[in-house]
């Protein structure tokens, strides 16, 4: 047997004969191959191997391990597999009056046996729920304990109702068998109660479930044994409500009863008695822990209807409550439910706490685990958000030195005058130095014209701050030049004292030797009106008023220095990044002039460049043809 199921039975070493052998290694070691083992030998022992099995512990080690193995939702396959290896010896052992006794001594065999209803394995389910049909219809006490352990599951499963798992599972199951496996331990537990009130009261607690929309989609299936079982549920249904009913009245219905009672009193002295007895009715719990003193009430009116209702004595004679009702010691009942309620409540109350307590355990256990995802995830994201926030910081580090060595490399850079001629075009610029030096040789005809520049090139674009000047101030002209040195030195007339702390002009003063030619040259000062009130209300600066304002302007222009110390730098890059450019473009066309000069040497390459040189240009013929352009 070693191997099978994919590897997960064990062989079991040496031989086991003896039933004491069995339940050893049971409590050893319990493998599939064992329990495989142990239901042939219960098939084909006797009874008294069965016997001598139950006696040693055989049967209820089978429940110990049964029990440990459907404590919670059972999850792993190994698990499945044995539970259902231990249902299968189980039902062997109870195919046998003698295993059958020996079980149903067991406190909570069919409970234990009962937690397996909510198995994932449904095969497994379907065994479990035929075991327990099988010994429902046993004997009394079979069904009793059959009851008992529906009323353990709900409790172990925090179930609200019990049925509520099996009805609900007949509408959302697809399995034939299992239906079946189902309806017939519903049918043992209702047709097998031996009060007819006990068989629809399980009835109604089943219909009140949702029982009656199953039936109806079962009865459309086509499947002969699940349609006898549907069949039989609701003629035995329709048996016992015809038993039950009293004048006429369904009384497995409350409402119906009701009704009935509230038609027959009306317009008696008895009717006022009828309604304070639904009003105390309304008063008592309606929670499931009120359940012991509804069945007390339904006890003390049940004694007296029966005392009321007592035959007549054995001489022919009424009863002695026949005309009068018997006389209700109150007080020795208000004594006897108290202590049935107050002991029902602390057994209530013991199994409140102690499901309060499971509870808490399980909250706590969900919390800890929901702060350990939760924990996980934040470790995830800042750990996520502290690279990003590195590469970002290297970026903006690379970019800084790349700022400050382009800031270096402007500051070293000569700044070029600002009235520098514009340089001559590329076309025309080999040719005509070519003609100047042929022109200039004295009358050496021979001499050839000197190539190009190599380091011709235009001038740089402006630096930062050496831009325009400021336009002019509002009402009125435009200012007066940098250095207040104008033409004929008519600024000096305007200097006065303001009144208030001005704001300070950042621009860039213009040496006088450049002023020839700017716009400053033809501005006439004599015609400029300068308004110092409305210059002092416009660019006046504003007083100090605390250290904090201080410190926030302080801050203010520092970070607007530093935005304009970006915006400058940026500036440079495009502006070096042009002149490139355009040092570049001129270069290649230079080398491409002195290329096509050096290729075609001669009279006839120069006398093509020669008729290309500006109509104004004086063009020399050399007088010698042997001489080339130097390369």
């Amino acid at each position: 047997m070693s191997g099978a199921r994919g590897g997960i039975r064990e062989d079991v070493g040496g031989e086991l004969e003896q039933p004491d052998q069995y339940v050893n290694q049971l409590r050893r070691k319990p493998t599939l191959s064992l329990l495989d083992r142990l239901e042939l030998a219960i098939q084909e022992k006797d009874s008294e191997w069965l016997s001598e099995f139950a006696s040693a512990g055989g049967l209820a080690s089978l429940l110990d391990l049964l029990q440990q193995k459907s404590k919670g939702r059972i999850k792993v396959r190994t698990d499945r597999l044995i539970s259902a290896a231990i249902i299968k010896c189980l039902k062997a052992a109870m195919n046998d009056e003698v295993g059958l006794s020996a079980v149903l001594k067991i406190p909570n065999s069919l409970g234990i046996v009962a937690l397996s209803l909510d198995a994932d394995e449904l095969k497994l389910r379907t065994m479990v729920a035929e075991l327990l049909a099988t010994v429902t219809v046993y004997s009394n006490l079979a069904h009793g304990k059959a009851l008992q352990a529906m009323e353990y599951f709900k409790k172990e499963r925090n179930e609200r109702l019990r049925f509520q798992k099996l009805v609900r599972s007949l509408t959302t199951e697809d399995d034939v068998e299992y239906k079946i496996a189902v309806m017939q331990l519903l049918n043992a537990l209702c047709n097998t109660a031996q009060a007819v009130e006990t068989r629809v009261e399980l009835r109604a607690e089943l219909y009140g479930l949702g029982l009656a929309e199953a039936l109806e989609s079962m009865a459309r299936e086509d499947n002969d044994d699940l349609t006898t079982q549907v069949d039989t549920f609701l003629e035995e249904r329709e048996n016992d409500q015809k038993a039950v009913n009293v004048n006429n009245v369904d009384a497995s219905d409350p409402v119906a009863i009701a009704q009935a009672l509230n038609a027959a009193l009306f317009g008696t002295s008895a009717i006022y008695s009828f309604r304070e007895i639904m009003k105390h009715l309304l008063l008592l719990p309606q929670d499931p822990s009120a359940e012991l003193m509804w069945k007390t009430t339904e006890g003390m009116i049940g004694d007296t209807v029966a005392d009321v209702t007592a035959p007549p004595s054995s001489s022919g004679r009424p009863g002695p409550s026949a005309h009068k009702p018997a006389k209700l010691d109150y007080g020795t009942l208000r004594k006897q439910v108290a202590k049935k309620v107050q002991s029902s409540g602390t057994g209530a109350t013991d199994r409140l706490q102690q499901e309060m307590l499971e509870l808490h355990e399980r909250l706590k256990s969900s919390e800890l685990q929901w702060l350990a995802e939760k924990n996980k995830l934040l470790d995830k994201h800042q750990k996520e958000v502290l690279d990003v926030k590195r590469n970002f910081e290297k970026e903006i580090l690379s970019l800084r030195d790349e700022v400050e060595a382009l800031k270096q490399a402007a500051a070293a850079a000569p700044s070029p005058p600002l009235q520098q001629a514009p340089p001559q075009p590329p076309s025309s610029t080999p040719a005509a130095q070519d003609a100047d030096a042929g022109a200039d040789a004295s009358g050496a005809a021979a001499a050839p014209p000197p190539p190009p520049p190599m380091n011709a090139a235009p001038p740089p674009p402006p630096m930062m701050g050496g831009g325009p000047p400021p336009p002019p101030m509002m009402g009125g002209g435009p200012p007066p030049p940098p250095g207040g040195a104008g033409p004929g030195g008519a600024a000096s007339q305007y200097r006065y004292k303001p009144s208030v702390q001005m704001k300070q002009l950042h621009w860039k003063k213009i040496p006088n030797n450049q002023l020839p030619g700017t716009v400053w040259e033809k501005v006439d000062f004599q015609r400029v009106t300068i308004e110092p009130s409305q210059i002092e209300k416009l660019f006046g600066a504003k007083p100090k008023k605390s250290k904090g304002m201080f410190q926030s302007r302080t801050r203010e222009r520092e970070r607007e220095r530093e935005r304009e110390r970006e915006k400058r730098a940026n500036t440079l890059i495009l502006s070096m990044r042009l002149y490139r450019r355009t040092v570049g473009k001129r270069g290649r066309q230079e080398g491409r002039a002195r290329e096509s000069v050096a290729k075609h040497g001669g009279p006839q390459a120069r006398q093509q460049h020669w008729h290309h040189a500006e109509p104004h240009e004086v063009v020399t013929q050399p007088a010698a043809h042997g001489h080339h352009a130097p390369r």
